[in-house]
């Protein structure tokens, strides 16, 4: 018999993403004298509507950039399907609420990563300000980044303000600051 595979053990990244096994379909490969190994054919349901080929290309970007070691595979991944970031972006998030932790934040980085996927526009927009604020592209752009920093500014505050868990509402304003 096969043996079982545990999504988050074995799949890292999908489980991250918040994809849910659909099906499992186990091939064992038998090679004379090597012992069986096993191919496991999974069908996977992703969050997020990924008709969209730009969503679509976001979670595969995600998935080959921690395939090849370049991210990492934990809750933060999840922002990629909930919020529509870029890994990259996500890397940007994940600085953060390490910084915050090291600086003596008393939420955990498991809290963070659940109040930012329980808020995926403010994320979006956390990582929209951190753009203006320090992409020298945007800060050189027609017009400035100053309307647009306002904008995104005012949008931020308001659905902070609307947060109705007071730790979630710290936790959102330490990450913007």
């Amino acid at each position: 018999s096969c043996p079982p595979v545990d999504l988050p053990a074995g799949l890292p990244l999908p489980h991250a993403l918040g994809a849910r096994v659909l099906y499992e379909r186990p091939y064992s490969i038998r090679t004379p004298g090597e012992p069986s190994r096993w191919i496991y054919d999974m069908g996977l349901a992703v969050p997020g509507d990924l008709s969209d080929p730009a969503r679509r290309r976001l979670v595969e970007d995600a998935f080959v950039a921690a395939w090849r070691g370049d991210t990492e595979s934990d809750g933060f991944a999840g922002l990629v399907t909930a919020a529509g970031l870029t890994w990259r972006e996500v890397l940007v998030v994940r600085a953060v609420a390490r910084y915050l932790r090291q600086v003596g934040t008393p939420f955990s980085p498991a809290y963070l990563e659940q109040a930012l996927l329980r808020h995926p526009a403010i994320a979006a927009l956390l990582v929209r300000l951190f753009a203006l604020r320090f992409d020298p592209d945007l800060a050189q752009a027609p017009g400035g980044s100053a309307a647009a920093l306002a904008a995104v500014r005012t949008d931020l505050e308001a659905r902070i303000d609307a947060v109705t868990s007071l730790d979630e509402g710290r936790i959102l304003r330490s990450v913007r600051s």
